[in-house]
C-alpha cells in the first residue's frame, strides 16, 4: 500500500503559582484516502522528519465524504518555543504500512515574559488616588497584551486582582495608571501592590512573575489647621 495521504494539522487553542512543566494544546488532524485502509498512525517529533512518538488511530472519524479526523491533546512545554513535527500513514491487512504522508508542523511560543522593573506608587491626596509607574523592556513590548494590577492587605500577599491595563504602543515610558481610593476617610491605610505582565491568548496568556513589591501609605486623615493666630482680643 504505497498511495501517499495528505495531511492537515489544525491547532487549538494560573496565577501567582509555579510554571507548569506543560500545556494541554488540542489538535485536530484531518487527511484524504481513498484505497480501503483499515487504520492510520499518526506520527510526532521535534525535528522534521525524526518521529519520536506514534499512535494508532485505527479508522478515525469520517469529516466528509473522503475526509477523516482524528482530534487529540497533546502536552507542550511550557515557557519554552516549541516546534512539533507530524505525519501520518495508512495501514491495511497484515499491517501493511503505506508510506508518510506530507509532513506538517506546528509552532506554540509560550514564553513568560520578563516583570516590570522601577514599579512605584503613591498616593494623591488632591486627586483621591493611588498613581503607578514601571519601566518595561523594549525589546517585548510589541509581544504583550497587558499588566495586571493586584493588591494586598499585608506585605508578600494573598493578592487580589485591581485592574487590568492594556499595552498601548502609543504611550511613552515610564507606563503609567491612577485607580481611584476607596479606603475610608479619617484613617492611615497600607496597601501592598504588585504588576504583572500577560501575553495574549495565542501564547497562552503566558505571564510574567510578580514585579517588586511596593507598599503604599494612604493617609486620609484629616489634616490640622495651621497658621493659627489671635487675630483679636479685648
Amino acid at each position: 500500500m504505497k498511495k501517499l495521504l495528505s495531511c492537515l494539522l489544525v491547532a487549538g487553542m494560573l496565577f501567582f503559582t509555579g510554571n507548569a512543566f506543560a500545556v494541554d494544546q488540542e489538535v485536530k488532524f484531518g487527511w484524504d484516502h481513498d484505497n480501503g485502509a483499515t487504520g492510520f498512525k499518526i506520527y510526532a517529533g521535534f525535528s522534521s522528519g525524526q518521529y519520536s512518538e506514534v499512535t494508532d488511530v485505527g479508522m478515525a472519524t469520517p469529516c466528509t465524504e473522503s475526509e477523516y479526523c482524528h482530534d487529540t491533546t497533546i502536552d507542550v512545554p511550557d515557557n519554552a518555543i516549541t516546534t512539533m513535527y507530524f505525519a501520518a500513514t495508512a495501514y491495511g491487512p497484515g499491517d501493511i504500512e503505506s508510506e508518510f504522508s506530507n509532513e506538517v508542523s506546528r509552532t506554540w511560543d509560550f514564553v513568560k515574559p520578563p516583570a516590570a522593573s522601577d514599579f512605584a506608587g503613591t498616593y494623591n491626596q488632591s486627586e483621591n488616588a493611588i498613581d503607578f509607574s514601571w519601566i518595561y523592556s523594549t525589546a517585548w513590548l510589541d509581544r504583550i497584551e497587558k499588566w495586571a494590577l493586584y493588591v494586598s492587605d499585608t506585605a508578600g500577599g494573598p493578592y487580589t486582582p485591581v485592574v487590568d491595563i492594556p499595552y498601548d504602543p502609543n504611550a511613552s515610558q515610564p507606563y503609567t495608571t491612577s485607580i481611584t481610593d476607596t479606603n475610608p476617610d479619617g484613617q492611615v491605610t497600607h496597601k501592598y501592590y504588585v504588576l504583572v505582565t500577560f501575553r495574549p491568548a495565542e501564547n497562552n496568556n503566558a505571564f510574567s512573575v510578580n514585579s517588586s513589591e511596593i507598599h503604599v501609605v494612604i493617609d486620609k486623615t484629616m489634616s490640622a489647621p495651621f497658621n493659627f493666630k489671635l487675630i483679636f482680643s479685648n
